[in-house]
């Protein structure tokens, strides 16, 4: 469990968000989601690129321009002659030119993470400004009587405006762009923000690597003191160095500080859109647990469960979602705990048969899955593909009562996507 699809973005009116919110979130989560999956592996290609790409130079000119001298042992010894060393000598240099390019990746990658943001915090703005444009009002970019007359129309002046505006936020420190949208939108943004620290340090060392090498200076060392509100373990001149680790935990502290960011200013500017704002929220929780992101998952759906008038259907999924997270990182108490604060009982077959799935009681979960049967509210993809199904398809007994039901086995639906597939040393130890 459980996911809910958006529907079609409305027709585009004046005064409606250029963007609907919907998109802007879900377009960065995908963006952090791709850069994820590829960190690992592009950190892991760059130093055998980087060894490879001398091998190849070196190997090449040395079996076809020099003299096998002595073939035993390793390595081969090769004589070459005086004609040979320019050839040599310029493919020893292009492969230590691609050295350096390799081993700037990890700060290149860190760059753009931040663009990524940069760039949804300035989409995120404009579709906040775009649904009230009288906020447009407070705007110290006057327009001159010649550029209303070049801009041809009110509209396009809004536009002009905004974009400026737009401009004016991203060039701000990204401590300063927090309160510039505090002050705004009269929120507070960083209450109980527990990774603030971390996304500054992460913000101010992109710096370095941008316009220093990556090495701290004592600009560095105030900004993550004063902004952050931790002091950084370093002194200056000492080379920051970024790896795998390093990457993967700034891409979760971006993912965590954006989704909180829109889905809070969402609410506030836009309460109308309560049920998307939520819904949009736990699909992204759910689709971290699918990504076994499980810690990352926990904060957002425990951020969304904490908030005030949310639509009981919703808050449910979240709920669910999150007890789900905690059980697939072995916090089988905890998880157990949040389910147990609701009362079930009223609530629809789909949710009873998810919790049941959650607590792994098997019995509960297969008698459920019957009365739902095969044309209810939970569907034959939703049992091969839910999350909290993850330990249930495991069981013999679920996968029976799958067959009986739909007339198909389960195994039939994981062969079309191996994804779908269970554990199967733990499935053939259950016999």
């Amino acid at each position: 469990m459980l996911g809910m699809d958006g529907g079609g973005a409305p027709e585009a009116k004046v005064g409606a968000p250029v963007v609907p919110l919907r998109r802007v979130l879900t377009d960065y989560a995908r963006h952090l989601e791709g850069m994820d999956a590829a960190c690992g592996m592009i950190l892991s290609l760059a130093p055998a690129l980087k060894s490879g790409m001398l091998t190849q130079f070196l190997e090449g000119h040395t079996r076809k321009l020099g003299k096998l001298v002595s073939e035993h042992g390793a390595p081969e010894v090769f004589e070459m002659p005086d004609h040979a060393w320019p050839s040599v000598w310029k493919d020893i240099q292009s492969a230590r030119a691609f050295g350096v390019f390799a081993d700037s990746i990890p700060g290149m990658m860190l760059v753009g993470l931040v663009s990524i943001y940069d760039g949804f915090l300035g989409q995120l703005f404009e579709t906040l400004i775009s649904a009230h444009p009288d906020q447009l009002s407070t705007s110290d970019k006057p327009i001159t009587y010649g550029e209303l007359m070049q801009l041809g129309s009110l509209e396009a002046a809004r536009e002009h405006v905004l974009a400026k505006e737009t401009e004016k936020l991203l060039r701000e420190s990204h401590a300063k762009q927090f309160k510039i949208l505090e002050d705004r939108f009269k929120i507070e943004l960083k209450k109980n923000l527990e990774c603030w620290s971390r996304f500054i340090e992460i913000c101010e060392r992109r710096n370095l690597w941008t316009h220093n090498g990556g090495r701290a200076t004592q600009d560095y060392i105030d900004k993550c003191t004063r902004d952050g509100g931790q002091r950084p373990n370093c002194k200056v001149g000492d080379l920051l160095a970024i790896d795998e680790k390093y990457l993967v935990e700034a891409i979760e502290v971006f993912y965590e500080i954006g989704v909180k960011l829109c889905y809070t200013l969402w609410r506030k500017c836009m309460p109308g859109e309560t049920e998307q704002a939520d819904s949009t929220l736990n699909d992204a929780g759910y689709r971290l647990v699918q990504l076994r992101k499980y810690e990352l998952a926990d904060k957002l759906l425990a951020y969304g469960t904490s908030m005030k008038r949310s639509p009981e259907k919703v808050r449910r999924m979240m709920v669910i979602n999150r007890a789900n997270a905690l059980k697939l990182q072995g916090q089988r108490v905890g998880a157990l705990r949040i389910l147990d604060r609701e009362d079930w009982s009223a609530a629809g077959l789909m949710f009873q048969v998810s919790v049941a799935a959650v607590k792994d009681d098997v019995e509960l979960a297969v008698r459920t899955m019957r009365i739902i049967g095969k044309l209810g509210e939970v569907k034959k993809s939703d049992y091969a593909i839910w999350p909290v199904f993850v330990t249930m398809r495991r069981e013999p007994v679920f996968r029976l009562a799958f067959f009986e039901i739909f007339g198909e086995h389960l195994e039939e639906l994981e062969m079309a996507d191996p994804e779908l597939a269970p554990d199967k040393a733990k499935l053939n130890a259950q016999g």
